[in-house]
């Protein structure tokens, strides 16, 4: 979320609280690097926008927070993609310094926007000059939604040259779903009082989605907690938030990136990497890297590390600094992100400037890929 919306690959793993869709990937990945295989690559699906996105009908379009940001790809580009790395793989036209690295999918400019800019421009064209009548701020959530504009995602186009399409196709996609009604809601929202009649209309879509056991206002019935704290921080935030989408605080800086620090200096060669580097990134991460020995440049051959919880725990150079991840431990037992921020500088880059000192909940994973 602003003012951190911008990222990159290494920067630090973060999936949303209660997300083991989310959770699977980090363990997959990790499996995938630590693998041995030398034509290996880590390729992260960003969110994929065309006809599939355009009917989704599920209480997760709530969690998705207004002033969230995504780096879209379309189906299209992303089958294009894959399509492109069969090809050159196949015509060994595809360079080698391709291959064991980890990349960001994403559509480039045209395929950024944040969740806000998304809907306005998908409901002016029903004729919609507010969203007052049909979306109110406090039915979503304001955290705990992972997305982010891409600093580097121009590095996998450069290899696979996929990009096509920009954001729309996605809102070409949604007005073919209205289908009929596009031009029925043309006609109304210029009558008098027809934004209010066809936003009821639509709002009214919304309450199943909203009160489902994985929605906004299930939570708030029921007065779960854990919920509650995880997407909006407490009940009182909660309460604090506008009931107009028109009273929202307006965030215009959507161009400024804070470039995270990942701990080590990464203007140097691969092949100058050293267990001084190593040290120095994991004391960053407020732990140790225990090793004695490193070959120098030696960026698969793991290491020992302990975090700052007392965990030891084996891993190359890859998965750390290009991959942003840490301890396997602490990343299957839960997600306990005020405590880690507390004593991880690496981590808190993406925890602090969005949390309040005193958020420190631990919220236990029910499951890890260990238990499959």
């Amino acid at each position: 979320m602003p003012p951190i919306h911008w990222g990159r690959v290494g920067d630090p793993i973060k999936p949303s609280m209660f997300d083991y869709y989310a959770v699977s990937k980090v363990a997959s990945e990790r499996y995938v690097i630590e693998s041995g295989l030398k034509y290996w690559v880590s390729l992260r699906q960003t969110g994929i926008i065309g006809p599939a996105m355009a009917k989704i009908d599920d209480p997760i379009q709530f969690h998705n927070c207004l002033y969230n940001v995504l780096e879209y790809v379309s189906d299209r580009d992303s089958g294009r993609m894959m399509r492109n790395l069969s090809a050159y793989t196949a015509d060994k036209s595809l360079d080698e310094g391709f291959w064991g690295h980890i990349y960001n999918i994403g559509g480039g400019e045209s395929c950024r926007t944040s969740t806000r800019q998304m809907y306005e421009t998908m409901y002016s064209e029903m004729g919609f000059t507010t969203l007052d009548t049909l979306i109110n701020p406090k039915d979503y959530a304001t955290r705990n939604f992972h997305g982010h504009y891409y600093e580097d995602s121009d590095v996998l186009e450069n290899y696979l040259h996929f990009r096509k399409d920009s954001m729309q196709w996605y809102v070409d996609a949604f007005l073919e779903q209205v289908g009929p009604a596009l031009g029925f809601a043309k006609v109304v929202n210029k009558l008098p009082g027809g934004q209010k009649f066809m936003g009821a209309i639509i709002q009214s879509t919304f309450k199943k989605n909203l009160n489902a056991e994985h929605g906004p206002r299930y939570w708030l019935k029921h007065n779960q907690k854990d919920h509650i704290e995880a997407y909006w921080g407490s009940k009182k935030a909660w309460k604090k938030l506008p009931k107009k989408f028109s009273d929202m605080e307006e965030f215009t800086d959507w161009d400024t990136v804070i470039h995270l620090d990942h701990g080590y200096d990464e203007s140097k060669p691969e092949s100058e990497l050293t267990l001084k580097d190593m040290k120095g990134a994991a004391e960053f991460r407020g732990g140790k890297c225990l090793s004695k020995k490193m070959t120098k440049g030696d960026w698969t051959t793991p290491l020992e590390f302990k975090c700052a919880f007392g965990h030891k725990f084996h891993a190359s150079p890859r998965l750390v600094l290009e991959g942003g991840h840490w301890c396997d431990e602490c990343e299957r037992k839960s997600w306990n992100y005020g405590q880690r921020a507390k004593v991880d500088p690496f981590f808190a880059q993406v925890w602090t400037p969005l949390h309040e000192p005193d958020e420190l909940r631990e919220y236990p994973k029910e499951v890890s890929e260990l238990d499959v």
